[in-house]
């Protein structure tokens, strides 16, 4: 059996949001500017690109799919 993984908890959510709006980009694009970066913003950029990003496009794929 598989070990759990511990639930990730996020400090201020809604900071990578903010940090994108006021650079006039989307999140993705700014969260990809910003992968390889050190610090913060680098963490919460992967953890946008490695984690929520694919959970996103996983849902609107099941939604797509309930619609038809």
């Amino acid at each position: 059996m598989a070990a759990k993984r511990a639930p990730i908890k996020i400090k201020r959510p809604g900071a990578l949001t903010a940090k994108a709006n006021a650079a006039n980009m989307s999140i993705s694009a700014f969260a990809r500017a910003h992968e390889n970066d050190s610090g913060l913003t680098g963490t919460q950029a992967r953890l946008y690109l490695n984690v929520f990003k694919p959970a996103n496009a996983k849902r609107k794929a099941v939604t797509k799919q309930l619609k038809k």
